[in-house]
């Protein structure tokens, strides 16, 4: 029980500590889910949509507002294992300024706006250690390549993530935290990948059929000198709330906290417990 208290703290110390600026796709990896700890054999289907405003677009060197409809996210649940696959079906780019220029594999650079699809993820969830009411999980997976580099959303490259975190649950407070490794692809770059530092950490409190929730998320890869581009940093600060248990709608306002993470944003989601 000890080791794990320790685990738990250490990774909320890193995850909210002082860290470099992060590295990621155009939309860093989605948190650890608190409450996720409560459902022990169950699958939840989740789907909605999202707009950010003063998104960047490195690729073509443009920014603007970025809509993201058909978002999707399965989880099936089975005891001390969880498999998760999630995605975005399309995504509708508008541009507002631009602030570089276009990379050579960008097909159309003068276009205001270009749409394609989002990028999917697949992902294994494993609960390694619990004790009253605390857990020490590991997640690995990866996001794939489904998106196009001439259309200058995101990198069509594959990523891969493993993750260490904790798991703390008293009363209806719930409280995750993550640290861990990823292996990202490049575009037009000397470096093939970057290898980058992931962390996120989230807490939410179940009052009745409300959850109120907070989380920080990014990445951090230690580079020094000018971020590589498809590869910016990115960091995010999300306040949110789900409406509901079994069945859900889940509402979650980004603030973003670096130059190539959104000013503003929203995200609408509903879902269903099975």
């Amino acid at each position: 029980m000890h080791r794990l208290r320790l685990a738990w703290i250490l990774g909320w110390c890193a995850a909210l500590g002082p860290v470099a600026e992060a590295t990621a796709q155009i939309r860093p990896l989605e948190p650890l889910s608190p409450g996720a700890g409560r459902c022990e054999r169950c699958v939840e289907v989740e789907a909605g949509f999202a707009m950010y405003d003063g998104q960047r677009a490195s690729l073509v060197g443009a920014e603007g507002r970025l809509l993201e409809l058909g978002y999707v996210r399965a989880v099936w649940r089975l005891d001390r294992v969880a498999f998760e696959a999630a995605g975005t079906v399309w995504r509708r780019f508008e541009t507002h300024g631009t602030f570089a220029d276009p990379l050579g594999v960008v097909d159309d650079a003068a276009a205001r706006t270009r749409a394609d699809v989002g990028d999917f993820r697949v992902a294994s969830i494993v609960t390694i250690a619990e004790s009253d009411g605390a857990s020490l999980v590991l997640r690995f997976g990866t996001r794939l390549p489904t998106t196009d580099d001439g259309i200058g959303l995101e990198r069509d490259r594959t990523d891969f993530f493993a993750l260490v975190g904790g798991r703390l649950e008293r009363g209806p407070f719930a409280a995750t935290a993550e640290s861990g490794l990823g292996i990202q692809g490049t575009r037009e770059s000397v470096y093939d990948q970057v290898d980058v530092w992931l962390y996120s950490a989230a807490l939410e409190y179940q009052w009745g059929a409300v959850t109120p929730g907070i989380a920080l998320v990014g990445q951090a890869d230690g580079l020094h000198g000018p971020a590589i581009r498809g590869n910016e940093n990115l960091r995010e600060l999300r306040f949110g709330a789900r409406f509901g248990r079994r069945r859900w709608a889940r509402v979650v306002l980004v603030r973003g906290l670096t130059d190539f993470s959104p000013h503003l944003g929203v995200q609408a989601t509903v879902g269903v417990t099975f």
